[in-house]
């Protein structure tokens, strides 16, 4: 949903709003996957039995609890699309899926209030700081290399802190290594597009709706490509 909804921004409605989008949500879940790792705090249920949450909710329940994954990403994904379409509607909208997102991870089971609290408060403060950081210093190529390097380069010693031959422990952190490489992989992305394409929203939305097919295609054929590999 986050990748479907970043394309959409990208290619229908506004390119750079949607690197925006994009910067802020890598950013944050390098952030909240740092924290887990660091943090170490077990889920409800394993701390209490009387925590019994459904299948579902432990398949999505990944890594420690501390902050809400789930929670700081609905945030700083609506939080972004109300800033950057600034419409009363969209606002409300954006608020009320940030509130049901933080509530349904409580109801569930896989987390405590506090871990909400902080994932809202973590994902309202990464979407500020990323789009104050991209706005006022995003303003060539070279700079976004700077910016996006930074980026990295902050978060590149929990590669190495969190890294265990332990295949068990490993897989509580698993979610860190996820975040670095969409953060590798949408940087190198911007960056590639920008050098070589450099396109522009076309003013024909048929145009604009084939683009974001065909980004689409070619996201599903790459993952189930390396999936087969």
């Amino acid at each position: 949903i986050l990748i479907l909804l970043i394309a959409i921004v990208y290619f229908l409605m506004d390119k750079k709003e949607g690197q925006k989008i994009g910067f802020a949500l890598v950013s944050t879940l390098l952030l909240n996957n740092s924290l887990k790792g660091v943090i170490k705090y077990e889920r409800p249920f394993v701390y209490s039995s009387n925590y019994k949450p459904a299948d579902i909710a432990i398949e999505s329940a990944t890594g420690y609890s501390f902050p809400s994954g789930h929670t700081q990403n609905a945030t700083t994904l609506y939080t972004s699309l109300a800033l950057s379409f600034k419409k009363r509607w969209l606002k409300i909208t954006c608020i009320c899926l940030i509130i049901i997102v933080g509530f349904s991870r409580i109801y569930l089971g896989v987390h405590f209030p506090k871990d909400v609290l902080f994932g809202i408060i973590f994902g309202v403060g990464c979407t500020l700081l990323t789009r104050f950081l991209y706005n006022k210093y995003a303003t060539s190529l070279k700079n976004e290399l700077i910016i996006y390097g930074s980026t990295l380069l902050i978060f590149i010693p929990f590669l190495f802190i969190f890294w265990t031959k332990d295949y068990s422990k490993l897989l509580l952190v698993r979610d860190f290594y996820i975040a670095y490489a969409f953060a590798l992989g949408f940087f190198s992305a911007v960056v590639f597009e920008k050098k070589l394409l450099d396109f522009e929203k076309s003013n024909n939305f048929r145009t604009n709706v084939y683009r974001f097919i065909g980004a689409i295609i070619s996201l599903l054929i790459f993952y189930l490509g390396l999936k087969l590999l």
